[in-house]
């Protein structure tokens, strides 16, 4: 795991903050299915992933679709094998 998560730190999709991981705006993208342009106004991705709006109910769906679709509801996890999907396309 912790290979992974040093990948996906170099490559931008997490940062490390106090210890605890976190998807940047481009994981969350990738993550939860949504334009990165969508997240661009966003201060705490958090916050909108569990408001009650447009965004988050994309978000949470995007969300629960990657992870039936991996068969894991792991972040790093799920996040590993999509961004190696997506690097590939490059």
């Amino acid at each position: 795991m912790v290979d992974r998560l040093k990948w996906l730190v170099e490559h931008g999709y997490m940062d490390v903050v106090d210890g605890v991981p976190w998807t940047t705006r481009k994981g969350t993208s990738l993550l939860c299915k949504v334009d990165v342009s969508r997240l661009q106004g966003v201060s705490d991705l958090v916050e909108a992933f569990s408001a009650d709006n447009v965004l988050s109910r994309d978000m949470r769906r995007g969300l629960k679709e990657n992870a039936a679709a991996y068969g894991t509801y792991d972040a790093v996890e799920l996040l590993w094998m999509l961004a190696q999907r997506q690097e590939a396309k490059r």
